[in-house]
This record gives C-alpha cells, sequence and structure tokens, in this order.
C-alpha cells in the first residue's frame, strides 16, 4: 500500500519529466528560430538514434516529446548507453511477437522506454539478414520403404542378423 507521501512525490517526479520534456522542446524551437538558413541547428533530442531505429508503426504509435518524457522519468544513473538500448530495440524489432500480423503488436517507442525493454530482450529473435535461406522442406521418403532386415543388410552390404527361432 502506497503512503500519501510517496503518491505525492511520484505525482511530482512526473510533473517534473514532463516540464523537461517541454522545456527541450521550447529549446529546440528556439534553436530553430535563431539559427540562420543556410546552418542547420544541432540535433539536441539525444535519443535520435532511438528514433530512427524504431519501427515506422512504433514511431507512429508514439512522438519525440513522449519518448522525452519517458526517458526524463529515468533517473540519470539508471539511463544505460544509447548503443545499448538501440540494440535492444533491434532485437524487439526482430522478435516474432512485435512482427505478428505485420507489426501489430509492436508498441509505441515511448513505451518501450517507460517498460525499460531493454533490460528484458526477447527469448527469440529472427536473423538480422534479410538474405537467409528459406527453410527446405524435409524431403519424405515416397513409398513403403524396404523394412525387411535382409533386404537392408544387402543393401549395406552386411551379414544378415541371425533371428533366433
Amino acid at each position: 500500500m502506497t503512503t500519501e507521501k510517496e503518491t505525492t512525490v511520484a505525482k511530482l517526479q512526473r510533473q517534473i519529466a514532463d516540464t523537461e520534456a517541454k522545456l527541450q522542446n521550447l529549446r529546440e524551437k528556439l534553436a530553430r528560430a535563431t539559427t540562420p538558413k543556410a546552418e542547420k541547428p544541432a540535433a539536441t533530442f539525444e535519443l535520435d538514434p532511438l528514433w530512427k531505429a524504431a519501427l515506422p508503426i512504433s514511431r507512429t504509435r508514439s512522438s519525440k516529446h513522449q519518448c522525452r518524457k519517458e526517458w526524463n522519468k529515468i533517473p540519470k544513473a539508471q539511463r544505460p548507453d544509447i548503443e545499448v538500448i538501440v540494440n535492444a530495440l533491434k532485437a524487439w524489432n526482430r522478435s516474432p511477437e512485435w512482427k505478428k500480423d505485420g507489426n501489430a503488436y509492436a508498441p509505441g517507442l515511448h513505451r518501450f522506454i517507460s517498460r525499460r525493454q531493454w533490460e528484458d530482450l526477447p527469448e527469440t529473435t529472427e536473423a538480422p539478414s534479410r538474405h537467409r535461406a528459406a527453410p527446405q522442406p524435409v524431403q519424405q521418403p515416397s513409398g513403403p520403404g524396404i523394412t525387411d532386415p535382409a533386404e537392408i543388410a544387402a543393401l549395406l552390404s552386411i551379414k544378415t542378423p541371425r533371428m533366433n527361432s
């Protein structure tokens, strides 16, 4: 059971994270407005590599603002390197769970961040290569096959096993 103080602390942490995300968004707008046309503003969204690695459906179901907000909720000491998160996201992108029904089960990127899914990788993933060979069907022998021990021995050029009768 949570106490009133814990509830208040959690509420304040969410408000701080949301405010930091809004502040970052305003900084980006200011940078775009004050940067001359010839120069491109520096990318300030630190999660750009993650955004680019996400499936299109995950980006559609999310926004950079939501991602920043969820990222800011994670204490800085607990945030892994961006490469760790990108590699985990790529593994999840290949997982049968997310690929099912044309990626219908892939969550928004902000949900990936809020659930810290880089800490719990999928059990199975498909190979990352697009050029992998298609599985070959197992060939079943046609006909009844050879089951007589004498015929098998003759084909293998071995002595016929003696039958005890």
